[in-house]
């Protein structure tokens, strides 16, 4: 088996990056929000405090990874997308492209971790791995692709922690989740699907050790609480240890504090990152500016309506779904729920300790990801589901697992990944930004919310 693991690491670990580094640099532009991160960037280099509505540690790890690339400040203050790149400012896309490239291999192993095969594992390390839109994600200096990793590195070193028993794991894993969060607010989910993956652990080892579902109800709420204690306490302790940091870089008066009472300045540490967080929260509640390609949450399963984030002569660059993973995993969130709730209604109360544990943790994992953005009322853009499409791709895998065995299942696991392969490199032209004719783009724009 441990041949097996290191053949289905190096497979996935290199489809990754094979599929995420090929044309790497091109465009030598500034492509979609890169234009805001240039800025930011540059307003570290000169001290200068700045206002943006998301927590501010991608923008802090960038500039230190700009400072340690050896670039100064001052050509990072473009305007517009489409802009010229400076010379050796396209390595800074080398930060999301390392951290991109290794999401495929942390979901493969934890899918190990919570009790898939090996080889459906292995199919969705390499589905995801021809998954369009989380390599485009990946190839620029754009903040999803740190909250894929930050937040599913947290579930990794968690299901290592319960292995294990080693606090360490536990501790990596807290923080792993406080950096998500300090990414964007979105990361808020993978604490919780933390907590909740602990609460069926309990349920698990309870069963196993007792023959019921608890001895007493105080025993699981003693655990729950110092769990929950102890990691909500260390995710707190890293989100304003961030804040913190961020501050001390920019002791310069800046465009940021028009957004603020003129007592901002002479706040405490601690104030101004209070006064911060609900600035950045009155922001993101009224922000209801329309845009050309926002989209309803509703409609992001269906891939209905792709971002451009780059146009030059024959070449576009879109934030494209791959279609097969976005509609056969959605399809499989929806059967794999109902299956779940038949389950659970032909099940005994004293019988709930034998539920699907993994299946549970899938669907809570893309439910969180998916349905909290029907209650947000600003403008949203498909890679706000990203997170959600990472727990279908598992779902799809799931159920195959528990449906088909054999080589029936070997041969149904392989056809799913020929299947995103194939709708990969159909519509890799939009990821890519090759040069093709008008006719061929008419080909990939099936639907005309596409354009």
């Amino acid at each position: 088996m441990r041949g097996f693991l290191a053949i289905s690491l190096i497979l996935v670990g290199f489809t990754s990056l094979a599929t995420r580094i090929f044309r790497f640099g091109f465009p030598l532009e500034v492509v979609f929000d890169e234009v805001h991160y240039g800025k930011y960037i540059a307003a570290y280099f000169n001290s200068s405090f700045f206002f943006d509505v998301h927590p501010p540690l991608i923008k802090t790890l960038l500039f230190w990874w700009s400072k340690l690339l050896g670039l100064s400040g001052h050509p990072y203050l473009w305007n517009a997308i489409g802009d010229p790149l400076p010379p050796g400012y396209i390595l800074v896309r080398i930060l999301p492209l390392v951290i991109g490239t290794c999401l495929p291999i942390i979901v493969y192993l934890i899918l190990k971790k919570i009790g898939l095969s090996s080889t459906a594992s292995l199919s969705v390390g390499l589905i995801l791995s021809f998954e369009n839109s989380l390599i485009i994600v990946s190839r620029y200096i754009l903040p999803e692709t740190f909250i894929l990793f930050f937040g599913f590195s947290s579930i990794l070193f968690y299901l290592y922690y319960y292995e294990k028993k080693s606090k360490i794991f536990l501790i990596i894993s807290a923080v792993l989740s406080a950096m998500a969060v300090s990414s964007k607010w979105t990361g808020l989910s993978f604490p919780f699907l933390i907590l909740f993956l602990h609460y069926l652990n309990l349920i698990k080892d309870g069963a196993n050790g007792a023959g019921q579902f608890f001895k007493t109800f105080f025993l699981i709420t003693k655990k729950i609480f110092r769990f929950f204690s102890f990691y909500i306490i260390t995710i707190i302790f890293v989100y304003l240890l961030i804040f913190l940091i961020h501050f001390s870089l920019l002791p310069n008066t800046g465009t940021g504090y028009a957004y603020f009472s003129p007592s901002f300045r002479n706040h405490s540490v601690m104030a101004k990152t209070y006064e911060l967080n609900k600035a950045m929260f009155n922001y993101n509640t009224g922000f209801n500016q329309d845009h050309n390609y926002s989209s309803k949450w509703i409609s992001w399963p269906l891939m209905h309506r792709p971002i451009c984030y780059w146009k030059g002569g024959e070449s576009s660059i879109y934030l494209f779904g791959n279609l097969f993973v976005y509609w056969a995993g959605f399809a499989a969130i929806i059967a794999l729920a109902i299956n779940f709730l038949v389950k659970l209604a032909s099940r005994k109360k004293h019988k709930i300790a034998m539920i699907d544990s993994a299946c549970l943790f899938i669907l809570v994992g893309f439910t969180a990801n998916f349905l909290p953005f029907a209650f947000i009322d600003r403008v949203m853009f498909i890679y706000h589901y990203q997170v959600a499409l990472v727990f279908s791709a598992m779902a799809l895998a799931l159920l195959i697992d528990r449906i088909f065995y054999g080589k029936i299942r070997l041969i149904i696991l392989v056809l799913t990944v020929v299947m995103s392969a194939t709708s990969y490199i159909y519509f890799s032209p939009l990821i890519y930004g090759t040069k093709i004719t008008e006719e061929r783009m008419e080909s990939l724009m099936w639907f005309k919310s596409w354009r």
